[in-house]
């Protein structure tokens, strides 16, 4: 058993500019505007428009041979620290990096570093890992441009071992690391849905089979036979129908989960994790770039992946920018525990320490404004109140059309957009007015700039088209009820609220699915184990 060993702290901050604040933009006067993905498309929009983007920068940039120098020094003092420099056995470095769907300020110096290092300690050996979380692996000459072409060749030539690990092609060998959580619901919650289940056995059984060709997916047939069985039900047990996915959920919670990890980190002396500082919608404390998300999130299974991104989690209220302790958070942090503690605990395992976390601040065209370095996660708050400032700006007068734009070379997932609209609508309040209203029902339309075909023309990853196949396939079902309808209304607010009714049928429906998808990656297999403990009980 190994005694995990604390390293120290090191945040670096630039220096104000003297005499300079962020300034908001004045309102849009009229001349001609481009957005930053169409610039040969020039938009004219009406007096009064306001444009928000980032504010310039208030601090001064830190000049990169500072930042190496110091990032050099403290690998120095961390590898005496864990008494890696007087040993026969060469220490070994796990650099852990984010895929090309991040900046990669902080995984370029953090590489630079560690080649400087090993040019004053010859036998240090390191590995470079890629966490690419749920995205698509990354071909050579996409990692050369990642990286920068001459540093890539660089790794080559020094014969250093670069890897990726995807939950759609898994780095092997794994290690498994054993979770446990607390039940959330009472006992008789958990009775309750067994008997629900048992009642619902005969007509999953007849119901599922002929729908499991159909793109809405086993999961929505299920959920479509305990909907419409709800009437044959023991009373006693109807209104636990309700709250199928919370109790499934807490049932879930009961059932002791495994993380599966790379088996490199239980291999090499220290992890290091590189990531850029930036605000995010649901890390809600330091944003993302941080060690926490890379290792759990970036790092994990998708069994895992989906603790933490499930719709329970995503759709909490609290689940947002600047709410630092929400429950995606608490995820992360229970995940990061439980790995460190296996990492150090373990008796098969060369860490000599937690994981250690690299990040950078840059507001502005790449530059470095601050520097983290720490195994503490909670301790980067600082800069990402400094990317805070920047990014925040007050709205003269309610928005009447919002456009926002993906940012250049991030635009591969269109959910994202809708997370937009999402934040949007989540701060407009009585208190803090930014839409106007309308008498309208209010539009949004979606549009990724993103080509790449691996992300399947910008929609995003396999998952993300899942999903909005399964939301196609019922607005295919409502729209041909929603045309006889509309050939039989005799008023205008009849036809509004025929559209409204199966707009929101047809949204409810999905979340339905969403939920059971996120909540229950073996839910069809619950319910098999349900059904044969059950035909044990009667044989018996």
């Amino acid at each position: 058993m190994n005694q995990a060993v604390v390293l120290p702290t090191l945040i670096d901050i630039a220096a104000p500019l003297e005499g300079s604040d962020s300034i908001a933009l004045p309102p849009y006067q009229g001349e001609s505007f481009c957005l930053q993905n169409f610039p040969h498309s020039p938009l004219t929009l009406p007096q009064g428009s306001q444009v928000f983007s980032v504010a310039a920068p208030t601090y001064d940039a830190i000049p990169r041979q500072r930042i190496l120098e110091y990032s050099v020094n403290y690998l120095n003092h961390a590898l005496e620290v864990l008494e890696l420099k007087n040993v026969l056995e060469p220490p070994r470095l796990l650099l852990v990096l984010p895929d090309k769907t991040r900046s990669a300020i902080a995984a370029r110096l953090l590489i630079d570093s560690v080649l400087m290092l090993k040019e004053q300690f010859p036998a240090l050996g390191f590995t470079l890992l890629f966490g690419l979380g749920t995205h698509p692996l990354m071909t050579s000459e996409e990692m050369e441009k990642h990286l920068g072409k001459v540093r890539y060749r660089t790794l080559l030539q020094q014969n250093i071992a670069i890897h990726q690990q995807t939950t759609r092609n898994p780095y092997l060998p794994t290690q498994k690391v054993w979770l446990t959580k607390s039940p959330a619901v009472e006992s008789t919650d958990f009775m309750k849905l067994v008997r629900l289940l048992e009642s619902c056995q005969a007509m999953v059984r007849q119901q599922i089979a002929p729908t499991a060709d159909h793109s809405l997916e086993p999961h929505l047939a299920l959920q479509e036979v305990i909907n419409t069985s709800h009437a044959h039900l023991d009373p006693s047990i109807g209104e636990t129908t309700k709250y199928l996915a919370k109790a499934m959920v807490s049932l879930n919670h009961r059932r002791r989960h495994i993380m599966v990890m790379p088996r490199l980190l239980w291999e090499h002396h220290l992890t290091i994790v590189a990531g850029d500082t930036d605000l995010h919608p649901y890390e809600g404390r330091g944003g993302s770039g941080g060690l926490h998300k890379m290792l759990t999130v970036a790092l994990a299974d998708l069994g895992t992946i989906r603790l933490s991104h499930s719709t329970r989690v995503l759709l909490d209220s609290q689940t947002r920018v600047g709410a630092g302790e929400n429950v995606f958070v608490r995820i992360l942090d229970w995940l990061a525990m439980a790995l460190g503690e296996a990492l150090t605990q373990d008796s098969d395992s060369c860490a000599r320490a937690l994981p250690l976390g690299f990040s950078v601040l840059s507001l502005q065209n790449g530059n470095v404004h601050g520097f983290w370095w720490s195994q503490k996660e909670s301790s980067r708050q600082q800069l990402t109140s400094v990317k805070k400032q920047g990014q925040t700006q007050s709205v003269c007068h309610p928005l009447h059309l919002v456009i926002t734009e993906a940012e250049t070379g991030k635009g591969t997932d269109i959910l994202a957009g809708a997370r937009s609209l999402q934040y949007v609508a989540d701060w407009d309040t009585p208190d803090n007015r930014i839409l106007a209203d309308t008498c309208h029902q209010r539009v949004a339309l979606l549009f990724n700039p993103c080509d790449e075909p691996q992300n399947h023309g910008g929609i995003g990853n396999y998952g993300t088209k899942q999903q909005l196949q399964v939301l196609q396939a019922l607005a295919e079902k409502h729209r041909y009820q929603l045309q006889g309808e509309l050939s039989i209304v005799t008023s205008l607010s009849q036809c509004l609220n025929a559209i409204q009714h199966h707009r929101r049928k047809t949204l409810s429906r999905w979340l339905d699915h969403l939920q059971l998808v996120s909540e229950m990656d073996d839910f069809l297999d619950l319910v098999q184990d349900l059904v044969r403990l059950t035909q044990v009980l009667i044989s018996t």
